[in-house]
Order: C-alpha cells, then structure tokens, then sequence
C-alpha cells in the first residue's frame, strides 16, 4: 500500500519516527523539483538509501588509493551503472574496499541523503510497504533515532529549520509528553537548555535570547525538539487556528460516525437524541457546541464556527483541552444513549469504527498527540461500554 504526504508541514522526521514505531518494512521516497530521493526501510530502521551520486566519488577515491589505471576505473563504472546495488559485492569480492569500509560508506552516504531530504522544502513524501529488492552487504547497522539525531546535530546551515517555526515571533510551548520523551530520547547540553526556556508563553526570539546560545545552535536543537515531539510550535497570538481547525475536523468526522451509526437503526429520531445530549452540555463546552448540527450542514462552515467562537473564549493554560474535553463530553453522552437505547453491541462497533478512521488519519498527520489523546479515550469508552 502507498501512501503519499505532500507538504513538509508533515515533518520528515515525524514520518520516519512513526514508521520506526510501527516497525514497517518498505520504501520512504522524498522528492522536490530539483531530486528524489529514497530511504530503505526494514522493521522500522533506515538500512540503506539512493538517490545521492556518492558511488561515483568512492570510485575517484579507490583509484587513487589503489593506483587504479584509467581502463580500470571506466570498467568500474560500467559495472556500477550496469547494477549499482551488487557495486559493494563486486569491491569487496575484487579486494578494492573491505566489507567495514563498505558498511561505513553506506552510513555516510545515507546521513548526506538524509541531511538532503531534511533541507528540501515542503517535498512530497511517499511511503510505501513492500519487501526490500536490496542485498544484506548494503544495510547500515542501528537504530533511526540515533540516526536521526547524529544527522541533525551534525548539519551546520539552520536557514531550512527556520523556515520551520513561522518567524521569531511564533511561541514554543512543551507537549503533554515532553517529559516522558527524555526516557527514550537523549537530548545533549543544548536541546536541554532550550528546553528548559519554553513555556508556551516567550517567543522563539526571547527563548534563544534567554538560552544564551548561538542561533544555530539553538534552532538546531528547537528542530530536534520540534521533530521528536518535545515541542509545538503556537502562534504570534497563541496556538494557530490551522491546528485548532485540525482537532475540530477530528471530532467532526468521530461524531458523524456515531451520528451515520444512529440514523441508520433510528432515522430522524437521532435529531432529539443529539439535542438533548447537547443540552447537558455546561460551561465552555455548551458555550461551544450548542447549536452544533450534524444534518448536512457544510462541514468547513462548521469548523469555522466553532473556530471563531472558540477564539472568543476565556484562555487557559491548555488550550487544546478545551477543544478536546468539550467534544469528548459530547461524544460519551451520545455512547451512553446509544448503548441504552440500541445496545452494547452496537455502541462497542461504533467506537471500534471511530478508531479505525484515527488509525487511518494518523497515517497523513503529524499531530501524533492529538490522535493519542483520542484514542486513549476511545478505548476508554469502549470498556465503559462492556462493563
């Protein structure tokens, strides 16, 4: 199966972390109009990469380490062009390159790959499952995080990570798993210093200002915190409406699951039954949700009514908690009524739907949190319902 990304809002190392997690076997492709280039992925690890002429300078580089003659470097080449992924068999098979020489050559050609495909701006990215057509002398050895972080704290230029964070007025704040993360992912001195600074509330400016770091240096570690989940990235005024409308769009595709699911054992009765859940709706979340309609009403109309009522609200310290423990409520009321109503069985398929359609979201989105919150309450749920 294929899947394709397109825009580098999906951050490439976001990608490349839920595929390692989910252990897939098979081909990531990231290409702008300049290259494509391809990382070789087997149960979740990157092993080996083309799309960068690296071979050709191993070539230069043996002939003048060998005192190759002319006749032999073109024979090389034509060897190499004819079947470049056996190339490494044939070096090592004629004692120009040991197999340690060979594996090193293909960790340092995939970390330049990897740096490249880091640099392009917003590529399309493609992923697709299959097994490897590769030869075992031609993996690299070890893990992608490592991987991954070596070959961001080794990149000099920082002018593609800022393009990244919307200017230094936009305003970092931790995730809910930044804390967690530190277990699995080593931060060095400064990615831990730059942490500590962000609070959701000083900007990036304000935040390098008061790490006292130089900016590379410190937008090279925002990257990693950015990239491996430590941080989000809010807006001038605060979290950006594009990352609210993503939540909303969510939890409007969850409840016309169970709204679809009700309509079809009950027809126009569901109408009452989602009125009086939104009646026992209070606070915030009445305030928001009250006149919510799910009878065909233009879903971006809806987004962006919510949106803007949303943006009127009393701020707190999460905002996105708002967003989520208002919709929340919504949907259990409405699981508690269709459990009593049209039974456990069909309330416990309902839910197992709405989590096959997050499975399905996660695939093309970066907002790993998001769907981990929903997800956890979903499953929640669902032992609620067979209890």
């Amino acid at each position: 199966m294929e899947t394709n990304i397109e825009g580098q809002e999906v951050l490439l190392p976001g990608v490349l972390l839920e595929l390692h997690r989910s252990e897939m076997t098979g081909i990531v492709t990231i290409q702008d109009k300049q290259r494509t280039l391809r990382l070789y992925l087997k149960g979740g690890d990157i092993v080996c990469g083309e799309g960068m002429d690296k071979d050709r300078q191993l070539v230069e580089q043996i002939a003048s380490q060998k005192g190759l003659t002319r006749k032999q470097v073109e024979k090389l080449e034509r060897l190499r062009q004819k079947d470049p992924r056996s190339f490494g068999k044939i070096l090592i098979g004629q004692r120009l390159i040991s197999e340690s020489g060979w594996r090193k050559f293909q960790e340092i050609k995939v970390r330049a790959l990897l740096a490249a495909a880091l640099k392009m701006d917003s590529p399309d990215v493609t992923v697709r499952k299959s097994e490897l057509a590769v030869l075992p002398i031609n993996f690299i050895q070890g893990s992608t995080i490592p991987l991954l972080l070596q070959t961001i704290r080794r990149m000099k230029s920082t002018a593609h990570f800022q393009r990244i964070f919307q200017g230094p007025h936009a305003v970092p704040a931790p995730t809910r798993d930044a804390r967690s993360l530190k277990a699995f992912i080593p931060l060095n001195a400064s990615e831990e210093t730059i942490l500590s600074f962000i609070d959701g509330q000083k900007t990036i400016e304000e935040t390098v200002k008061g790490a006292d770091l130089e900016p590379p240096i410190a937008y090279r570690s925002l990257y990693v915190l950015l990239s491996f989940g430590f941080v989000r990235i809010l807006s001038q005024k605060g979290e950006k409406l594009f990352h609210y409308q993503g939540i909303i769009h969510l939890y409007l595709g969850l409840l016309n699951i169970v709204a679809t699911r009700f309509r079809k054992e009950m027809g126009k009765r569901f109408d009452n039954v989602f009125g009086k859940c939104k009646s026992e709706l209070t606070g915030q979340s009445k305030a928001l949700l009250h006149d919510l309609n799910l009878s065909g009403q233009n879903h971006q109309a809806t987004v962006d009514n919510i949106s803007k009522r949303f943006a009127s609200q009393p701020k707190g310290v999460d905002q996105r908690l708002i967003l989520y423990t208002s919709f929340n409520k919504l949907l259990y009321l409405l699981l508690l009524r269709m459990k009593k109503g049209l039974g456990r069985n069909v309330a416990e398929k309902t839910i197992m739907e709405m989590m096959r359609m997050l499975v399905e979201v996660q695939k093309h989105r970066t907002d790993r949190e998001t769907i981990n919150y929903v997800m956890a309450n979903l499953q929640d749920y669902l032992k609620q319902m067979t209890s």
